[in-house]
């Protein structure tokens, strides 16, 4: 048996919680016929009488009744499922896609202080570097550094500044040794401008 379509199990729910096509019509924001033809063709379907109509009103036969409480309570399963559907989509967690160091050394020390603010808020790391696509990675927020072009019509906030200095030996920087002529510096293929030392 093929089931009915679920806006004429509304229309039907409607009419049996009321009593009445018209309050049902109201209800559902169309016209009395429209809610009268539904019933109709579902009576039809179905092969049996939900309403009497005597006297110029409705009342539910038994079969009406025993539809009347399955779709009750069919509808208000339906609501709560979707009740908690949104409720969760609404608790999804947070992705943040984060640059490894900055990572470690920026945003992991500061999330308990967060989690203390945001109970409620969860969040999902993903370590990463360099241009992203929001939706492909289904990423919230991204932590960069500014070393590229970002796409048009993304926002961008600057959290703080980038230092970059030379690197020492660390055994001759620890023994308080001065640095000898000529040292070695490693230099950063991302960051030409740094080399000013040598």
């Amino acid at each position: 048996m093929n089931l009915p379509s679920l806006n004429t199990l509304r229309v039907f729910e409607a009419a049996a919680r009321h009593q009445s096509l018209v309050k049902a019509a109201d209800e559902l924001c169309v016209t009395q016929s429209a809610v009268s033809r539904q019933i109709k063709q579902l009576e039809s379907a179905l092969g049996v009488i939900l309403f009497e109509r005597r006297n110029r009103g409705i009342f539910l036969t038994s079969e009406g009744q025993k539809l009347k409480t399955a779709c009750h309570e069919m509808l208000s399963i339906l609501k709560n499922t979707l009740r908690e559907l949104k409720a969760e989509e609404s608790q999804s967690p947070l992705v943040i896609s984060c640059e490894p160091t900055i990572m470690m050394k920026w945003l992991i020390p500061r999330l308990a202080d967060f989690k203390a603010a945001h109970p409620d808020i969860q969040l999902h790391l993903n370590a990463s570097g360099g241009p992203i696509d929001f939706v492909k990675s289904q990423t919230d927020v991204a932590i960069r550094r500014n070393d590229f072009s970002w796409k048009q019509g993304y926002h961008a906030e600057p959290i703080g500044p980038e230092y970059v200095g030379p690197v020492v030996l660390a055994e001759q920087h620890a023994q308080g040794e001065a640095l000898t002529s000529p040292t070695t510096l490693l230099h950063t293929k991302s960051r030409p401008a740094a080399c000013g030392l040598g």
